[in-house]
């Protein structure tokens, strides 16, 4: 008897598949578009395989898309997936699964809160319309790697009524695989590359080999590469950097020629931004410079007398008037130079004011006196009258003097020795009873 449960037992594990449910993985999480109620996502992921409503996660109403995404937390081999639907009751007329229809299924390496759907893979598209429904529990072979399995619909479901919109009631979920890298029902390791084909073990061909077409013994692309990847099986990216993400798959080196903004081995080093149209891929010089910069690398200033701009090289420019030599760096005249000159020319033209001022003066019409104590009738003819017997100092030279011991006048009359016409210098002593009168040519 005993050895009757023996084989048994064996013959049970002979045939019993052993992938592993990757949602009950303590690092697996779940997340759906909107919630309705208290009908959580969590709800799908706690293994029980009831379908009433309460057992279920169920999206918000009036949705225009609704979607729930199971998160392995990294790339996993995937084999199959298992849902099982909301259906109320047993009989015909009990709560169908009619908001099931047309929904789809797809896994990839971006979550469903991505706007596009271009980097996902589709495994399933459930096209199943109005009456008909689906079974609600379906198992879809889904055999590929990735981390996101997502569910999603936009179908709106005219049974419903009052609510609408897209929405989704998920019992259960099941994702059944292995780690990558392993193949069959017992997850064996991948021969001879480092993931394969879920079931056979046949290395994977990925979809960047050109033609999907791959040596079945260790996954190398066949025809070569898809634009923008390199290494044996494509997997590798070619650095961004590349131009026209060209690269050599082989060593993944940038085939022809880096961006305009880049330059070094593997494009990985930033030209100048003083550089205008990019720079050498090999030593990263600047093919032009933005104005006011030189040098190589246009890390140089142009000189600050330079007209626009300056020679890439040598930085000679054309120089802005008051400035010289080559690169146009030394003031011909300094600011405080040109004060000076300043300060010296408006000294000498105030002296020269002066000067012109005390000549005029000197020969200025001016105010003469009379003897007022004794009418002569042989008297000079004066122009104005003021009394002798006042100082009265019109001669500038006495004027600078300050207390010259005789009073001076100066008369424009005609006097004997004097040239016509002429000013006469009248000189006469402070004792006035004398009234003795000269003439000195002034």
């Amino acid at each position: 008897m005993k050895t009757s449960v023996v084989i048994l037992a064996l013959s049970f594990l002979e045939f019993y598949h052993c992938y592993e449910n990757l949602c009950r993985k303590n690092s697996t999480t779940v997340l759906q578009s909107s919630t309705f109620v208290n009908h959580k996502a969590a709800l799908a992921v706690d293994g029980d395989i009831r379908t009433t409503d309460r057992y279920c996660s169920h999206t918000d109403v009036n949705q225009t898309v609704a979607w729930f995404q199971v998160d392995l937390g990294k790339p996993y081999s995937i084999n199959n997936v298992t849902l099982y639907y909301r259906k109320d009751g047993l009989g015909d007329k009990d709560w169908q699964p009619y908001r099931f229809r047309q929904f789809y299924l797809d896994v990839s390496d971006l979550p469903a809160s991505q706007k596009t759907t271009a980097h996902r893979t589709r495994c399933y598209t459930a096209n199943t319309t109005h009456p008909d429904v689906l079974p609600h529990i379906i198992d879809i072979p889904c055999k590929h790697t990735a981390r996101y399995v997502i569910v999603e619909t936009t179908y709106d479901a005219p049974e419903d009524d009052p609510v609408a919109g897209a929405m989704l009631e998920i019992c259960e979920i099941e994702v059944s695989g292995c780690e990558t890298g392993q193949y069959g029902d017992d997850c064996l390791p991948c021969q001879r590359c480092e993931t394969c084909e879920i079931n056979s073990g046949m290395c994977d061909c990925l979809a960047t080999c050109i033609n999907q077409t791959c040596n079945d013994t260790n996954g190398h692309c066949t025809f070569g590469c898809a634009t923008g990847n390199w290494d044996p099986k494509c997997g590798s990216v070619c650095p961004a950097n590349c131009q026209d993400r060209k690269c050599f798959r082989e060593n993944g080196l940038c085939e022809t020629w880096c961006d305009s903004t880049h330059y070094g081995l593997n494009c990985t080093r930033r030209c100048s931004v003083n550089c205008t149209i990019g720079c050498t891929k090999d030593t990263g010089v600047c093919y032009s410079c933005v104005e006011g910069k030189f040098g190589e690398y246009c890390d140089k200033k142009c000189g600050i007398g330079c007209v626009s701009g300056c020679d890439q090289y040598s930085g000679q420019c054309v120089c802005k008037l008051g400035w010289q030599s080559d690169r146009c760096e030394v003031e011909h005249l300094k600011k405080a130079n040109i004060e000076t000159i300043l300060f010296v020319v408006t000294g000498l033209l105030c002296l020269s004011l002066v000067l012109n001022l005390f000549f005029i003066l000197r020969r200025v019409r001016c105010k003469v006196c009379e003897n007022t104590a004794q009418e002569d009738p042989t008297s000079l003819q004066m122009i104005s009258r003021v009394s002798c017997n006042e100082t009265y100092y019109l001669n500038p030279i006495d004027l600078l003097n300050g207390d010259p011991k005789e009073e001076s006048c100066i008369c424009e009359e005609d006097v004997e020795g004097c040239p016509q016409p002429h000013y006469a210098h009248i000189q006469k002593t402070s004792d006035i009873s004398n009234g003795e009168k000269s003439c000195e040519k002034w």
